[in-house]
């Protein structure tokens, strides 16, 4: 990531670290990373970045639990988004926010905001890691 001169890949290479590291439930990998992400100036970046951002720090915050940080976030990212015309990271973002706030909220505890094939292929390179499987 170091290696980069261009700001935007680091700062989208932070943010899916981050990320991931929600997925997996890591609280300090998530903080670390966004906490690198936030050091390099995520917010003064290209519109679309700062979008993608905000969406997914909130469902980052969603899959870990806090889900007061969750909804701030995803208001940000509705607004921004629905302020900016990304129409499709607005639609992400109120679904996020929908199921955070809606008449039935889906427990942090069963929530999984990864598409299946993205879950599927984290396991598979989690399990190839470990050496599990075959």
């Amino acid at each position: 990531i170091a290696s980069s001169d261009e700001l935007y890949y680091r700062v989208y290479a932070y943010d899916g670290l981050a990320y991931v590291g929600a997925l997996r439930g890591d609280a300090s990998a998530f903080d670390h990373w966004t906490g690198q992400s936030d050091e390099a100036g995520w917010e003064s970046g290209p519109r679309a970045a700062k979008a993608e951002i905000l969406c997914f720090r909130g469902i980052g915050c969603r899959s870990l639990g806090r889900t007061d940080d969750a909804i701030a976030w995803l208001e940000r990212a509705v607004a921004f988004a629905d302020a900016h015309g990304f129409s499709r990271v607005l639609f992400r973002a109120e679904s996020a926010l929908g199921e955070l706030t809606g008449p039935d909220p889906v427990p942090a505890d069963v929530y999984n905001p990864a598409p299946t094939e993205v879950s599927h292929g984290l396991r598979a390179m989690r399990d190839a890691a470990a050496g599990v499987g075959g």
